[in-house]
């Protein structure tokens, strides 16, 4: 989530979500023909995939506000985030 980069901030609920959320984040070119033998992708899409996690509603709560996005993040959602991990 870009609306995530913000700068340091003391509200724990902030840095997690921003590490949750906000670490790795990446621009991608989906359907581009490379150039044969003057481009060459670093990387290829293998899968993507989402999940909705039951009984997760409203364990993270972010309103926008006028220059940032506040987070809130409920006490119960490492749990749901071990419950819905599954191992590469």
């Amino acid at each position: 989530m870009v609306n995530l980069f913000r700068g340091p901030c003391e509200n724990l609920s902030s840095l997690v979500a921003q590490a949750l959320f906000g670490d790795g984040v990446a621009a991608m070119i989906v359907g581009y023909d490379p150039i044969p033998r003057v481009e060459k992708p670093l990387y290829e899409m293998f899968s993507a995939g989402q999940t909705i996690v039951m009984g997760s509603d409203g364990a993270i709560h972010g309103p926008i506000c006028e220059n940032r996005t506040s987070v809130q993040i409920g006490k119960d959602v490492p749990s749901h985030f071990a419950n819905t991990s599954k191992g590469f």
